[in-house]
């Protein structure tokens, strides 16, 4: 890894590149990659999709970036350092295990986009001059742990997009109303049931703009609103009947909804060594959900370069590869201990666990089932098209025939009569 680290770190030396991609290189400490703090010049650093856990002090040293990418990585907290990065217009650290940020952390002057989507922040976990940065273009607070926003929200002048989805809120401040140039909200997923008069100042029911607020637990009156489409909702919020209502509700102070998400479950709340340690369930069929989730997340946040796209396939080669070994084992085990027939059970069959291969011909002997007279030993001899048996249960017709019904995959196949001490099987 250190050579072709530092193999990037040089041709960007030599040549004075200023943008470096380390994105998805296995780093698990920036301080393993040589002569990177030496990069002075460089405007943009992206290191997302690694492994790193800490940001060291000397990031202060990167003077010139104005872009800093460590989106899906294991950082739990950052230097107070970070806020010497002068010129640092967007930062990513979307994806992380943040719990907090650190003091002085508002006074990055001009930065306009700070994404801290999926970490585990609250409103506690904001140092006191966060809404110094005012400057800021885009908020991304999705998927955190906010109850409330802070009424200093209001300092953020110039914000076009604000992103509080998947949070806890259970209110949104008044002053949410006095950014006068948002275009974009997002709130869906959270326990909201009324929204604050106020919001009806902001013009976000235009062609340009962007409002989400489904998923919450809302009032009757809103909910009815929400059916008959955005528009009619900003326009209900203005008016003095909801005005009335609002200020009644307030005044109740009803309990809060219940959270709805068990949050504990997140990836950022586990511990480091469970979250790289695999388990035979992963490996079934939830790994394909989990790889299909990562896959989506992955294509909506980034585009795709061929070394993506290499990454993906090499994915989903191994993903198939382990259930096929799963299955492989799971066969093996049930033949060595076939399940023992219920001992209340008159008519039962007793077989092991089959894989009839294509075109070839399999023979079973000492095969023992009872029709309502002594087990007798047949043999079967079967051709079929390759099936796997999981289980076989049988039933009698009458004393002289017979059938077997199989269950593979969800389809059936089917035994013809008993004839002559042989079971003839064929696919239905």
């Amino acid at each position: 890894m250190s050579k072709s680290l530092k193999k990037i770190v040089e041709e960007s030396r030599d040549k004075n590149l200023l943008e470096v991609d380390m994105c998805d290189r296995g780093i698990s400490n920036m301080l393993d990659v040589p002569s990177l703090f030496t990069l002075s010049n460089i405007t943009q650093l992206v290191l997302s999709h690694n492994k790193i856990t800490a940001v060291p002090a000397n990031i202060s040293d990167l003077k010139n970036l104005e872009v800093l990418n460590m989106f899906n990585n294991q950082i739990e907290e950052l230097p107070t350092q970070i806020s010497s990065l002068q010129k640092l217009k967007h930062l990513n650290l979307g994806m992380n295990r943040l719990s907090g940020l650190p003091r002085g952390f508002g006074s990055l002057p001009a930065l306009e986009v700070l994404d801290l989507t999926y970490n585990n922040l609250n409103e506690s976990s904001l140092p006191g001059n966060f809404f110094y940065l005012t400057t800021l273009r885009a908020l991304y607070l999705s998927d955190n742990d906010f109850e409330m926003l802070p009424p200093d929200i209001s300092k953020l002048s110039k914000l076009q997009i604000l992103s509080l989805r998947d949070n806890d809120l259970i209110s949104l401040p008044k002053e949410i109303g006095d950014l006068a140039q948002l275009k974009e909200l997002h709130i869906q997923g959270n326990r909201l049931t009324v929204l604050p008069p106020e919001l009806g100042n902001l013009d976000l029911t235009g062609p340009k703009q962007v409002f989400k607020a489904d998923h919450n637990p809302w009032v009757t009156p809103i909910a009815d609103q929400f059916q008959l489409g955005i528009s009619h909702v900003f326009e209900y919020v203005r008016s003095e009947t909801y005005k009335y209502l609002y200020g009644r509700n307030l005044q109740a102070n009803p309990e809060p909804p219940k959270k709805n998400t068990d949050k504990s479950k997140k990836i950022s709340r586990k511990p480091l060594a469970a979250k790289n340690k695999l388990s035979f369930y992963c490996l079934c069929p939830t790994a394909h959900i989990l790889a299909l989730k990562a896959l989506r997340l992955f294509s909506t946040s980034f585009s795709f370069s061929c070394h993506h796209i290499i990454i993906i396939i090499i994915i989903i080669i191994i993903i198939i590869i382990i259930n096929i070994i799963i299955i492989i084992i799971i066969i093996t085990l049930t033949a060595q201990h076939p399940p023992s027939p219920s001992s209340s059970s008159q008519h039962s069959l007793q077989l092991p666990l089959l894989t009839i291969h294509r075109g070839s011909v399999c023979a079973l002997a000492n095969v023992k089932f009872a029709v309502g007279s002594p087990a007798t030993s047949v043999v079967h001899e079967v051709q079929l098209e390759y099936v796997v048996v999981y289980f076989i249960t049988f039933d009698e017709v009458n004393d002289r025939t017979s059938a077997i019904f199989v269950s593979l995959f969800g389809h059936h196949i089917h035994t013809y009569k008993k004839k002559e001490g042989i079971f003839l099987v064929s696919l239905r």
